[in-house]
């Protein structure tokens, strides 16, 4: 249990350090996040 425990801090820490560092470039993100997507799908639908 105590490796689960640790496992999630770090995750969290990891996490959080990344949106902090992100910061208004979110909505940026969501969009190439969703273009990321619909390009894959395409990819696999073409093949």
């Amino acid at each position: 249990m105590h490796k689960d425990m640790l496992l999630t801090a770090m995750l969290g820490w990891l996490v959080s350090s990344a949106v902090y560092l992100v910061g208004g470039i979110d909505h940026l993100l969501i969009a190439v996040t969703i273009f990321v997507g619909l390009d894959y799908t395409t990819g696999v639908l073409s093949a």
